[in-house]
Formats: C-alpha cells, structure tokens, sequence
C-alpha cells in the first residue's frame, strides 16, 4: 500500500507540476495537485477500508483480508478507462477541475 502511495504522489507531480505549465509556480497547478491527491487516495483508501469492513462482519480475520483485497479490485476499476476513454476517478477529478478552477 505505501509503494502504491508513493506511485500516486509521484505520477500526480508529474502531471501537476513537471509537466504543466507554470510547474510549481502556478496556483491552478498547486489546486489540480490538491484536487488529484484527494481522489486518488480517498478513492483508494475508502475502497479498501470500506472492504475490509465488510469482510470483517461475516469471517473476521480472513473476511478483513479478503475484503480488503476485495476493496483494493475495486479501487483498480475505478482507475481504468471504462467510461468512453476516462477512468471513474479521471471523471472526478475533471469534473472538480471545472469547479474550481
């Protein structure tokens, strides 16, 4: 989980700062970091957490493992590109973006 973390936060400052105009210098690129962070690791965690919970109340201990394993396929899906090109949490992010920037 933390090697994952750390991909995230690593492919979001990429995408953020690295590669966007202005780097780290830009409030926009500063508040779609913000906004991408977020998601990512709300969707991650709440995914896992929430299937943990779930297998912990028929099969503790092994419900929690094999619902957090559970929960960690889910977070998978919602980051592949299964709504015309955009992935579930590409399509909240952008839909944030348009928020508040």
């Amino acid at each position: 989980m933390t090697a994952g973390t750390a991909m995230t936060v690593i492919n979001n400052v990429n995408a953020d700062f690295i590669n966007a105009d202005g780097g780290i210098n830009s409030v926009k690129n500063w508040k779609n970091f913000a906004i991408d962070m977020s998601v990512d690791l709300v969707s991650g965690a709440g995914a896992t957490g929430a299937g943990a919970a779930f297998g912990s109340l028929f099969v503790p201990p092994i419900g929690t493992v094999v619902g957090a394993a559970a929960g960690m396929g889910v977070s998978w899906g919602m980051n592949q590109d299964w709504f015309g090109g955009k992935s579930a949490t590409t399509w909240v992010k952008d839909s944030l973006k348009g928020l508040f920037n």
